[in-house]
């Protein structure tokens, strides 16, 4: 081999080497973005139940038909959640009014759901219109809750558990009935 021919194949040898780690930059800048994409959803999918802080507005009711129910609440701290919910109708017979408060400690947390033990307490007024007496019901829960995920930030839940109704009127009930007690979140 001659000494020109020599450097000729070096120069190829260097040449091929840049060409190759330019493609691998470009490789790598292109599968970047993909890369932390995917991180980023699976960490907003870890980071659903457990990561705390979590605020979310939805519809609950408590284990009673005749309990609170309405527009409500949702703080999640990770260990625990905290439900608060109000309903308010008005019409010509009478006036409704529902405020209730659920407490919900996490026993056990999965990827997309939790089920938790605790209670709550929620008032029903009820003033017909007219010369008839009022109603205020108070209602005392203690059970356990699902809760599952759809997606990241929305959830349905379901409760079982003791209710206790009085004020008014005296009941109490071992229940778990999905058509009374069900709620729907988006956390934001």
């Amino acid at each position: 081999m001659s000494r020109t021919n020599v450097h000729t194949q070096a120069h190829f040898v260097d040449g091929s080497r840049r060409r190759s780690a330019g493609k691998l930059v470009c490789a790598l800048a292109l599968a970047l973005p993909l890369f932390l994409a995917q991180a980023g959803t699976a960490e907003a999918q870890e980071g659903r139940a457990g990561s705390g802080g979590n605020l979310g507005v939805g519809i609950h009711t408590m284990l009673l038909p005749e309990g609170p129910f309405g527009p409500a609440v949702v703080y999640d701290t990770g260990m625990f959640h905290i439900e608060g919910l109000f309903g308010f109708a008005d019409d010509d017979a009478t006036t409704r009014f529902d405020l209730g408060g659920r407490f919900w400690y996490h026993i056990h947390s999965a990827a997309s759901a939790d089920f938790s033990l605790g209670g709550g307490l929620g008032v029903v007024s009820i003033d017909p219109e007219g010369d008839a007496e009022g109603t205020t019901d108070i209602e005392i829960d203690a059970g356990a809750q699902i809760r599952a995920f759809l997606v990241p930030n929305v959830a349905v839940s379901a409760s079982l558990g003791l209710a206790i109704l009085t004020g008014d009127a005296d009941f109490i009930a071992i229940t778990g009935n999905l058509m009374s007690d069900v709620g729907i979140a988006y956390y934001f």
